[in-house]
């Protein structure tokens, strides 16, 4: 008999396992799934339920939406059910469960993702009438045989240009600061190819969202400046495993084609060479061709491609 309810805090131990043992690439903490759900901003709908059977948890699903592209009647959804309890219907009761609770809503989309060689989940939501609908890959750097020779002189000679760059923590002085972090996070993140309009971040939710987590790390969050205006990014958080991830790199349109973007990517990479840490994760659209060129050539591996998928429950207005 399978058994599905909403999850509390107490679960979220369980499901940290369930998730981790499913996808162990980018554990999890517990307390790292309640900081996400904790920081959303209030418009979000997000809710996780969890399977029982046998008087045991054996899967999650929870729904939520994105805040940087955010739709009222777009939802996005993450699962896990453990690979010994697989073929029971567990996913699908879930599945069943969340569309139940979405149906107020007026739902029109429900998206996630999978990695290509996740044979089971794929078959799951072909099953479901969910269809392929973008690809990114996930990369990662071993930074003990990373090789900083090719881009030797690239800074100086940037700076030589007129531009500075600083850490967060050595901007603290300017009093428009954060402001001017939340405009440059909202211009460059609507220029990231997703296939999905972005939605801006309020200074309130971008402080709550990227300052103040506790994977951020305000030394290995650089900015690059030009006659004071901030023209490029690249913020660097440390997950609970110890290992270092790209949460964004990002230069304004204008100033692109002069190396920032790789000059910003190497004081990321020189803090995490300070900090003793042996990885560092990032992802890419398949689409955004110059970033992925960026990325190789500082020698990130591809993992298996990862699928984001869609289902229309009815057409947009």
């Amino acid at each position: 008999m399978i058994g599905i309810r909403h999850a509390k805090t107490e679960d979220f131990d369980r499901i940290s396992e369930i998730q981790n043992l499913v996808s162990p690439e980018r554990p999890q903490s517990a307390a790292g799934l309640l900081e996400e759900s904790a920081n959303l901003d209030s418009k979000i709908k997000q809710q996780f339920f969890v399977a029982l059977f046998e008087h045991e948890i054996q899967g999650f699903m929870m729904y939520t939406q994105h805040q940087d592209h955010f739709h009222p009647q777009h939802f996005w959804l993450r699962a896990a059910v453990r690979p010994d309890f697989r073929r029971l219907g567990i996913g699908s009761k879930l599945l069943e469960a969340i569309m139940q609770e979405l149906t107020p809503f007026n739902p029109i989309l429900l998206q996630c993702a999978a990695q290509e060689n996740r044979d089971f989940t794929l078959r799951f939501l072909e099953h479901h009438g969910f269809s392929e609908e973008w690809r990114r890959v996930n990369m990662m750097l071993d930074l003990e045989k990373f090789d900083p020779a090719p881009f030797t002189g690239l800074i100086e000679k940037l700076e030589a240009q007129g531009f500075a760059f600083k850490t967060i923590d050595q901007l603290r002085d300017d009093p428009e600061r954060d402001q001017k972090l939340c405009d440059l996070g909202n211009a460059v993140s609507s220029d990231v190819p997703l296939g999905m309009p972005s939605t801006d971040l309020s200074l309130a939710q971008f402080k709550k969202s990227i300052l103040e987590v506790s994977w951020a790390r305000e030394a290995a969050f650089c900015v690059a400046i030009f006659d004071g205006r901030y023209v490029g990014v690249n913020n660097i958080g440390v997950d609970s495993n110890g290992n270092s991830f790209v949460d964004v790199t990002g230069v304004l349109s204008e100033f692109r084609g002069r190396g920032l973007a790789q000059a910003l990517k190497l004081k990321g990479i020189g803090w995490a060479l300070t900090q003793g840490i042996k990885k560092m994760f990032t992802a890419n659209d398949l689409v955004n061709a110059p970033m992925l060129a960026v990325n190789q050539k500082f020698g990130f591996n591809h993992d298996p491609i990862q699928i984001r998928f869609g289902k229309k429950i009815q057409e947009q207005s």
